[in-house]
């Protein structure tokens, strides 16, 4: 037996001493419930020894989560499975377990389980996939948040999963995305969409309905914002009103006054918004601007209208020879069929000073336009006019108008104007006033400017033909003394025969008979030239209806 020294005991007492302290502090823990189990050593087996009553706070956590919590092996066999998983999978707790796992996945997501398990041994693993979920209607899937990772301290490499149900969530966000839709929708609508509440307020609008309405209309009632003028007998407080009774309406005509500018004519279509219950809450209401196609249509009949008093001027020009009753019926012409709203021509005598005046549509300011004119006074646009080739359009008038007797008539209106020129000569100026709501397009100075011309060319044609009579009448009168020339040169002939047989000298008697001879020549010529004349005067009896003098007598 071998004896120890003091220094032997007094390591040894060191030693029991440290165990002590480490035990006492073991048995702390334990009587200050501070640990949950008891880990054997090696040669035991490495068991593990839970104290009573221990693990039931971790079990009844994992059993009332409403995330699945599942135990897994390596290879996806399911060794366990919560209430929650049995919940969201839907079959009973009997029914899972030792299933294998990628079974109870959607068939497209299967790959992505088996990746999953395999990183899960190395590395905390997650990811969105859908569970096979049987029903009664058949197999849907379920989306989760699956979440894998290997359980620490199994050597068995056991894996433990918790799985979340993304159903709510995924349809918050479908709700979510069709908001979003239906607002990016709502609000990029070439339309302008509007809703109301019960009481006729907007709580609702785009961005084409307050550009619209020229101020944010929200909180306001929609007939004060929307002073919509419906056509026929109805009115916009009546068009509210029985669309929430729940009256439908399709494309009512409707104009919206806009302030300065002409405002719009709109389309305005509505019908009731109902809840589950068949209660009205509010109403939806869209404004189509039709504002460019009625005005487009418009002016379509207005050209239409152009073109029907161009067809009635060309049959006047053909019939009517007065220049006066012309350029009088041109006017009336002109504003009958509405294509112009009033007419009125200022004629020029050959040297361009005023003549006369001719118009349609004026009344009273006719007598003072025609006054002004005599005082030799030129309104603007006439004078404007003249200077230049085809029609002057005037949309806005200027300062110097102010003077003129029409310039209340043609405020705030279009007007054209255009000089009655053919080639060099220039007859007058014709202008119209166009209708209210006509815009000035392209084409109408064209066809202003076409009726002009065939003025213009009908007044050269009757200049021609007052010309063609005057030279004709001219030709009359030289006729006629051609006849009283023949007679005068016959009466000296008998004359002078007369004196030869009193003074029959040779001399006398040669010279004279010399003379004779040259009147007879031209005696002669002048009774061709009198045949010739006979032939024109059928003519002229004919063709022109010129008669002799002497049958006027």
């Amino acid at each position: 037996m071998n004896e120890r020294t003091a220094a032997d005991i007094l390591a040894e007492n060191e030693d029991l001493k440290a165990r002590l302290e480490e035990t006492e502090e073991v048995l702390l823990a334990i009587r200050a419930g501070e640990v949950d189990a008891i880990v054997g050593m090696p040669d035991t087996g490495g068991k593990i020894y839970t104290l009573k009553g221990a693990e039931t706070p971790y079990r009844h956590f994992i059993e009332t989560i409403s995330e699945g919590a599942v135990t897994l092996s390596s290879d996806g066999t399911l060794l366990y499975g919560n209430r929650g998983f049995a919940e969201i999978i839907r079959l009973p707790p009997e029914k899972i377990l030792g299933s294998a796992f990628p079974d109870l996945v959607a068939d497209s997501d299967r790959e992505m389980v088996a990746a999953m398990l395999s990183t899960a041994i190395k590395r905390p693993v997650s990811g969105e996939l859908n569970l096979k979920v049987t029903s009664e209607t058949g197999t849907e899937p379920v989306p989760v948040q699956l979440s894998l990772s290997r359980i620490s301290g199994d050597d068995s490499e056991t894996i433990g999963g918790i799985i979340t149900d993304l159903t709510f969530r995924k349809q918050t966000e479908d709700v979510i995305r069709s908001e979003l839709l239906a607002r990016s929708v709502f609000e990029q609508a070439g339309e302008a969409i509007v809703v109301i509440n019960p009481e006729g307020i907007v709580i609702r609008s785009n961005a084409v309905a307050n550009r619209l309405a020229g101020t944010y209309p929200v909180f306001q009632p929609f007939t004060t914002v929307f002073p919509v003028i419906p056509s026929g007998n109805r009115t916009a407080e009546s068009l509210i009103q029985a669309l929430l009774s729940g009256s439908t309406f399709r494309g009512v005509e409707v104009h919206l006054a806009g302030g300065d500018s002409a405002g719009f004519d709109l389309l305005f279509s509505g019908s009731p918004l109902r809840n589950e219950t068949g209660e009205i809450p509010g109403s939806v209401i869209v404004l189509s601007d039709i504002t460019v196609q009625k005005a487009s249509a418009e002016h379509i009949l207005y050209l239409n209208k152009v073109l029907l008093t161009t067809r009635n001027v060309n049959r006047l020009l053909v019939r009517e020879r007065d220049p006066d009753q012309l350029l009088q019926e041109v006017c009336i012409i002109l504003g009958e069929n509405r294509g112009f709203e009033d007419a009125w021509i200022v004629r020029f005598d050959e040297n361009g000073a005023f003549l006369k005046l001719y118009s349609s549509g004026l009344g009273m300011i006719s007598a003072d336009l025609n006054s002004f004119l005599r005082e030799g006074n030129i309104p603007w646009c006439l004078g404007e006019a003249v200077k230049r080739e085809g029609v002057l359009p005037v949309e806005k008038l200027s300062e110097k108008c102010k003077t003129c007797p029409l310039f209340g008539l043609c405020a705030g209106r279009i007007t054209l104007t255009c000089p009655l020129r053919y080639e060099k000569e220039i007859y007058g100026v014709l202008s119209v006033i166009l209708p209210e709501k006509v815009i000035l397009g392209k084409e109408d100075p064209d066809l202003f400017d076409e009726v002009c011309n065939d003025v213009s060319f009908g007044l050269h044609t009757i200049g021609l033909e007052e010309r063609e009579k005057r030279a004709l009448a001219q030709i009359q009168r030289n006729m006629m003394q051609l006849a009283t020339l023949n007679d005068e040169v016959r009466n000296p002939l008998a004359i002078i025969r007369i004196l030869n047989e009193f003074e029959n000298t040779e001399s006398n008697r040669k010279i004279i008979d010399e003379q004779i001879c040259l009147i007879n020549d031209l005696i002669t010529k002048l009774d061709v030239g009198w045949v010739d004349s006979e032939k024109i005067w059928s003519y002229l009896m004919k063709h022109h209806g010129i008669k002799k003098q002497d049958e006027d007598k």
